[in-house]
């Protein structure tokens, strides 16, 4: 398109006849994330009214649709980064995220906790570093007195605020572990979720750190032992995971106690995201995080489910 044009079809979003609207609305909208910024310029000039809100709602909808695209790119992968597709999710509330940004976070988090290293190999005084790192000189933690608002959900809010809930903090320490070479893993436990270091089926690159290849599911034996990380790095064996399932009164099931992979991770953060939404009433944004529920197969669940 020629951009020149822009001011002259952004007019007539507010003609008379429903059928030219229709017709600009369609045609901007095929430009699709190529015109985003052009069309935000042009917002920013107007003020209120039906022109400014119409344009408002076609650059949402050019920025979801490209958001579904490449979250149903990354579904379709072998393997599902945990990292892409939390900042994928988190561009529900921020369309403009910036990997980059993100990911010099992180490696700020991997470089504090890689020159304490050192020579240590074993794993709990591993775990201790990293503790130490995310939760004492970084200041992370659960934010126990929000615990359902839709920030502790994101990526880019939860590395800025340093307050997330279990499966944001839990998702941050298994990204900045694995980074390390750590066999860390996330487990879906009801109610809660938390880490689990792992023994694995094939022997480290050498003493305690593993290539990051090798850190898949399908290549765990065992969990040695159990993180929680909304309680800062507490360490725990099986035995505080059946007290827990008691208290919650929940019937104990391998996958309660089993890392899970990341697709399962991205859905349950999907799920906390409809819920937070609806807590504060954003159904626009309700109704596109079911959009990425449905790519990812959630089809079967409430609140996808028809006549429901």
């Amino acid at each position: 398109m020629d951009y020149k044009q822009l001011p002259a079809m952004i007019s007539l979003l507010d003609d008379s006849d429903t059928e030219v609207v229709s017709i600009v609305e369609s045609r901007l909208k095929s430009e699709g994330i190529s015109i985003v910024a052009e069309l935000e310029q042009a917002w920013f000039s107007l003020s209120e009214g039906p022109i400014s809100g119409k344009l408002a709602e076609i650059i949402s909808d050019i920025q979801h649709n490209d958001l579904c695209q490449a979250f149903e790119e990354l579904w379709s992968q072998p393997y599902v980064s945990l990292l892409k597709s939390w900042i994928c999710l988190s561009r529900i509330q921020a369309p403009q995220l910036e990997d980059v940004d993100i990911r010099l976070k992180i490696n700020e988090l991997k470089l504090d906790a890689w020159t304490q290293f050192g020579s240590l190999r074993d794993p709990l005084q591993q775990m201790s570093v990293l503790n130490d790192v995310l939760f004492r000189q970084h200041q992370f933690q659960g934010n126990s007195s929000q615990y359902h608002a839709i920030e502790n959900s994101l990526i880019h809010e939860t590395l800025k605020r340093k307050l997330a809930n279990p499966i944001s903090l839990s998702m941050l320490y298994i990204i900045v572990g694995q980074s390390l070479g750590l066999p860390v893993f996330g487990v879906n436990l009801p109610q809660h979720f938390i880490v689990a270091y792992c023994e694995m089926d094939q022997p480290p690159l050498r003493e305690g750190i593993y290539e990051q290849e090798m850190l898949r599911v399908e290549h765990v034996n065992k969990p040695l032992f159990y993180i929680n990380p909304f309680s800062k790095g507490q360490i725990f064996k099986k035995e505080s995971l059946d007290a827990f399932l008691k208290v919650v009164d929940v019937n104990p099931q391998e996958m309660f106690y089993d890392p899970c992979d990341e697709r399962e991770i991205a859905k349950r953060v999907l799920r906390n995201m409809y819920h937070a939404y609806g807590q504060v009433q954003q159904s626009d944004k309700q109704a596109q995080v079911c959009d990425l529920m449905r790519i990812a197969g959630m089809e079967n669940e409430w609140p996808l489910r028809p006549n429901e």
